[in-house]
This record gives C-alpha cells, sequence and structure tokens, in this order.
C-alpha cells in the first residue's frame, strides 16, 4: 500500500511539473529591431499560462521579473531592477493569464555612460518562481546613421503590437 502512495505522489508531482512547464512562458521584446543612438528603449516583459489550468508561481519578493543588457561581446552593459520589497509573493495565472512588466532603457551602462555605438544588444530577462527559473532572450540593434541626443523618456509605455523575436524558457 506504501507503494502505490509513493508511486501516485511522485505521478502527481512529475504531472503539476509538467503542467507548468508546457502551460507557462516568459517573453521579452522591444518594441523596434533598431534604434537611433540616444534613443530610448522599450521592453516588454511577460509571463503567460499557455495551459488549460490555473497557475500559481511563488515569489520571494515583490520582485516578479527583471532583465540585463548585453553587448556583442557577451559583456553586461546594463542592469535592470534586482531589489524587490521581502515579501512572498503570489502571481495567480488563469489559463491565457499575463503578469507583463515594461521598462524604458535609456542606453547608458551601469555607470549612468551613454553605450558605445553601432552594436547588437541583447536583453536577457528573467523571472525566479520557487517553481521555476524562467529566461528570454530578444536582439535589437543601435545605428550610426542618425543621432537623437539628450532623450530620455519616462512615461507610461502602450505597445500596439510588439514585435516577439525571440524566447526562450530554460531551468538551472
Amino acid at each position: 500500500m506504501v507503494g502505490v502512495v509513493i508511486i501516485a505522489s511522485i505521478a502527481t508531482a512529475a504531472w503539476a511539473i509538467d503542467r507548468l512547464e508546457r502551460g507557462v512562458t516568459l517573453t521579452v521584446c522591444t518594441d523596434k529591431a533598431r534604434y537611433a543612438y540616444g534613443e530610448s528603449v522599450q521592453i516588454s516583459i511577460q509571463l503567460k499560462n499557455y495551459g488549460f489550468s490555473p497557475v500559481t508561481l511563488v515569489y520571494s519578493s515583490s520582485l516578479i521579473m527583471s532583465f540585463s543588457i548585453y553587448d556583442s561581446d557577451d559583456q553586461e552593459v546594463f542592469t535592470g531592477p534586482r531589489i524587490g520589497l521581502a515579501v512572498i509573493t503570489d502571481v495567480d495565472l488563469e489559463p491565457g493569464g499575463v503578469k507583463r512588466h515594461d521598462y524604458i532603457w535609456n542606453q547608458t551602462n551601469n555607470m549612468g555612460e551613454q553605450v558605445y555605438l553601432p552594436d547588437t544588444f541583447m536583453v536577457r530577462a528573467f523571472s525566479e518562481s520557487y517553481e521555476r527559473i524562467f529566461y528570454a532572450d530578444a536582439t535589437f540593434s543601435i545605428r550610426q546613421d542618425y543621432y537623437i541626443l539628450g532623450v530620455s523618456v519616462f512615461a507610461p509605455m502602450a505597445f500596439s503590437q510588439p514585435i516577439e523575436y525571440r524566447s526562450v524558457a530554460g531551468r538551472i
């Protein structure tokens, strides 16, 4: 009888993990593929439940998702938010449900200096719940053919149709 209970428990846990891995994905996109030097880069990160059942993800803080920017040499040039309130945070995603965060990167490095150009950059988004660690990448370029100097936009963002370049989910 004990063997049946153990097998049933393992089967239930495997089903729950499989459902979570098939149902929830993290995506990241920018509003454009190319930017002028000094132009603000709009980044959208979202968790979406593609499954048929509700999913609850539990986080160790209020920081649900964040990102880093890497140059073409794979060197991190900018780090997004890393500190959240120290509270256990549940994210409930119904089937088709989305949790989305939007950010603006003003093309500066972690020292506040303008990044070098031209280059192709990668934004790597992540979401670290107790259940799973999600990653997603998107690439964009900063062009050298024209410049916008002194641009700094910190307004709420609304994307009509975000461009999704690449999404990869992984587990550590």
